[in-house]
């Protein structure tokens, strides 16, 4: 390997699409829901975002801004309402982010660190101490966000929020191979059934088509720390492959013209032995002027049947 492509990345696959600098507006939809069979519903929420982006591409990376303009969190679970409003006031913390990435999409480092220290500091002010009712809560806040903010490239880049707009496929492979074999680098995330548990994992190329000027892309999670997850434990549960499960299936439609995310779409399921479910859908469209006040969420229309083999 180059010393470049150790710097920059692989360069993109200029037989796959082209990357050109453009400026859309997204919404972004989140819901995420999580059973249990001692529960007789499931709880979660509902996440409408939209953002404003802009990429412009340099000699040597991909520069972007993602800024969060709207935020509305839903939730029919009464227990979950506080915590709700937290989250969407946690949301607007920092709402504008400038970040670099390589010309095969992988995001490397935030260019306005300064500004995010900036509205950590204002926050910590005005806005922390009315979120917490006790001192220990507030400083364990305080301490995970500061610690966060060391990494915030990191926590950005496994962020599915986040990477259905910079999405890291740029170098997959052409179309004879149907993206087969093409990968990301490494992702993590914390569990959603355990905080304790941290999954490690690589996004692969599954199948790449093309129509006119679109390219459809799907994508599947290969664990990578499956060993160290076998030694692990939830509620007495061994996380291992009998009794534990974690899946994503992602797909993109990017436009050949300029690599700009036309629309995207991922699933998260995390399924533990016949206990308990999580499970996270994400859509990313182009954003059609409608922001409503209780998002409609248009995923899929299936029933969530998590529990079956």
């Amino acid at each position: 390997m180059s010393i470049r492509s150790l710097l920059f990345g692989e360069p993109y696959n200029k037989e796959l699409l082209n990357l050109k600098s453009f400026s859309a507006e997204y919404k972004v939809e989140v819901k995420t829901e999580m059973l249990s069979v001692q529960d007789e519903d499931p709880s979660g929420y509902t996440m409408e975002c939209r953002y404003l982006f802009d990429q412009s591409i340099k000699s040597d990376e991909i520069i972007n801004t993602i800024e969060l303009k709207d935020v509305l969190i839903k939730t029919a679970n009464k227990s979950l309402e506080n915590s709700v409003e937290d989250l969407t006031a946690i949301a607007k913390i920092s709402p504008f982010y400038k970040v670099a990435r390589r010309f095969n999409g992988e995001l490397f480092d935030i260019r306005n660190k300064e500004v995010l220290l900036s509205d950590w500091e204002k926050a910590k002010t005005d806005l922390v101490p009315n979120l917490f009712i006790t001192d220990s809560e507030r400083i364990g806040f305080t301490v995970s966000y500061e610690k966060g903010l060391l990494n915030t490239h990191e926590a950005l880049r496994n962020n599915w929020n986040y990477l259905l707009m910079l999405p890291e496929v740029y170098s997959f492979k052409h179309f004879a191979d149907s993206g087969k074999g093409s990968q990301t680098s490494g992702h993590s995330c914390k569990s959603g059934l355990s905080s304790n548990v941290t999954i490690e994992y690589v996004m692969l190329g599954s199948a790449i088509s093309r129509n006119k000027d679109v390219v459809n892309l799907k994508m599947n999670s290969r664990i990578t720390n499956s060993s160290h997850l076998s030694t692990l434990s939830i509620n007495g549960v061994k996380l291992n492959p009998q009794s534990y499960s974690f899946r994503i299936e992602a797909s993109y439609e990017i436009s050949v013209v300029n690599g700009k995310v036309l629309n995207a779409h991922v699933n998260i399921l995390e399924k533990l032995d016949e206990i308990s479910s999580c499970k996270t859908e994400v859509l990313l469209s182009l954003f059609d002027g409608v922001f409503e006040e209780a998002p409609k969420m248009k995923l899929s229309e299936n029933k969530w049947n998590v529990f079956d083999k």
